[in-house]
C-alpha cells in the first residue's frame, strides 16, 4: 500500500472476516465471489484468502468448492478493466476496515486523534462530491 505503514497479516485477516460477515463476498443475486476476486479487494493473494476461509469459515469454504478447488458456480470475472478509481476505492475501504478492526487495541488518546483526523477528512470528501450508491438490483 502506498498510504503508510503496511498492515500485518492478522489485520488483513480481520478485514477479511469483517468483509465476509458483512456479506460483501457475495455478488449479484447472492453468488459467491472467487478467491481471486476477494483477494483483489482485500489486498492478499487468492491462496492466502483460500487458506484463511478454510480455517475461519469452513462452511463457506465447502460452499466455494472445498478441497476440490474453485467455485464452479462463481461468476466470470468482469470484462471491464480494473481502473485507478477502482484501486483507490479498494485501498480506502481497506484502510477504513483496518481502522475498525484496530480500535479496541488503541489507547483513548490515539482514538481521539484518529477521530480528529477522520473529522478533518469529512469536509474535503464532501467538497469533492458524494452520492449515495444505487441499491443493488434483486
Amino acid at each position: 500500500m502506498g498510504h503508510g505503514v503496511q498492515l500485518k497479516a492478522s489485520k488483513y485477516r480481520n478485514v477479511l472476516k469483517a468483509f465476509i460477515k458483512a456479506g460483501r463476498h457475495r455478488g449479484a443475486h447472492g453468488t459467491l465471489m472467487s478467491y481471486r476476486d476477494i483477494g483483489e479487494v482485500i489486498g492478499k493473494g487468492h491462496t492466502t484468502i483460500r487458506g484463511w476461509i478454510e480455517k475461519d469459515f469452513p462452511k463457506l469454504f465447502r460452499q466455494m468448492g472445498g478441497s476440490d478447488g474453485g467455485n464452479p458456480n462463481a461468476e466470470q470475472p468482469p470484462l471491464e478493466p480494473y481502473t485507478l478509481a477502482d484501486e483507490l476505492r479498494d485501498q480506502a475501504m481497506l484502510a477504513v476496515g483496518s481502522i475498525a478492526t484496530s480500535l479496541s487495541g488503541l489507547t483513548p488518546e490515539v482514538r481521539w486523534e484518529l477521530v480528529r483526523q477522520l473529522d478533518a477528512t469529512r469536509a474535503p470528501a464532501i467538497a469533492c462530491g458524494i452520492k449515495e450508491p444505487e441499491p443493488e438490483p434483486f
